[in-house]
């Protein structure tokens, strides 16, 4: 008898996350929604994931585990959304895991609003070690917060994000684990660009936000656990990408709100800062913390540019002990 055709297609890509498997996958079986398909996508991985995965998929017909090598993330994402039966993607990487109610809450939101192409939510970050909370996405981004003056919105509940192609150029608020997509959408713009080392997910948000409508809620439903070694940690590639992302949307971004150009500017000043941080290069981080906070003064830069001008002696020092 052949299966029925799910609603929802859950995609996960998989490379040696064997000792977060269990908790991905519990954290899926009880969500209170269960029209779905779990396609994951595992990429070559060497930890013994593959026979985890292999068991499972004979105990649960609900899922179906895919074999590749080397297609990264977002090219096992797309692998996954082609063979994918259900109307809606949802994405959840192999070491996060959902909240209880993350589905049936955002599956009815886009159900109510046919128009919605994309919706995320808010998260929190945990520390690999302890599983303590390190910070809420949203709280790491003031100005999504001050534009739409999140304190006084009610706890729970999805709402349309105004200006939403403007707002996501400026700052990447959108976590990949809480999002759900329309597959039609996600197949109209081409899905993840696997030619963008890095950066390809908020690539791919700007693309729908100018597809179609964009919701979210300030409901943290994810806990996305920070890995030390994990990808979004190979700053250089991050920079090059931003530059190439922000060449290509900044001018239609910019009909919605002409401000964008310089605020994605200042996150590649930034992101350059972190860069001669990580070099122990003082004097460019100084530098690039200065450009940042020119080009979008704001309290957060205000303080790394402050950081940076108090780590300059220190810098002196080391350079005058080299002579």
């Amino acid at each position: 008898m052949p299966k029925s055709v799910p609603e929802l297609s859950i995609i996960t890509p998989n490379f040696n996350c064997l000792p977060y498997l269990e908790a991905w996958l519990n954290s899926i079986l009880q969500q209170s929604y269960n029209e779905y398909e779990i396609i994951v996508v595992d990429d070559g991985s060497t930890d013994g994931s593959k026979t985890w995965l292999s068991e499972k998929e004979e105990q649960l017909e609900c899922l179906t585990v895919l074999y590749e090598n080397k297609l990264g993330p977002g090219g096992a994402r797309n692998t996954a959304a082609q063979i994918a039966r259900g109307r809606y993607l949802a994405f959840l990487d192999a070491d996060d895991v959902w909240l209880p109610g993350k589905l049936e809450q955002q599956m009815r939101f886009h159900k109510n609003n046919p128009d919605v192409v994309l919706s995320f939510t808010d998260y929190e970050h945990i520390k690999e070690d302890t599983g303590d909370a390190i910070i809420g996405c949203f709280d790491y981004w003031p100005l999504f917060r001050k534009t739409n003056r999140l304190e006084s919105v009610e706890l729970q509940g999805y709402q349309i994000l105004t200006n939403a192609l403007a707002q996501l150029f400026s700052e990447n608020v959108v976590g990949t684990s809480t999002t759900l997509v329309a597959r039609s959408a996600f197949l109209a713009v081409g899905g993840f660009d696997t030619a963008l080392k890095s950066a390809s997910d908020w690539d791919l948000w700007l693309k729908l936000a100018a597809l179609g409508d964009v919701g979210f809620t300030m409901e943290k439903t994810m806990l996305y656990l920070m890995r030390s070694g994990s990808v979004s940690s190979n700053i250089k590639n991050r920079i090059a990408a931003m530059e190439s992302i922000t060449a290509r949307h900044v001018n239609h971004a910019a009909t919605q709100n002409h401000h964008v150009k310089r605020i994605a500017q200042a996150r590649i000043s930034v992101a350059k800062a972190e860069y001669c941080d990580s070099r122990q290069n003082q004097w460019g981080k100084f530098l690039y913390s200065c450009k940042a906070f020119m080009q979008q003064p704001c309290e957060r830069y205000f303080k790394e540019m402050v950081k940076a001008i108090l780590m300059l002696p220190e810098q002196l020092l080391r350079h005058k002990q080299a002579q």
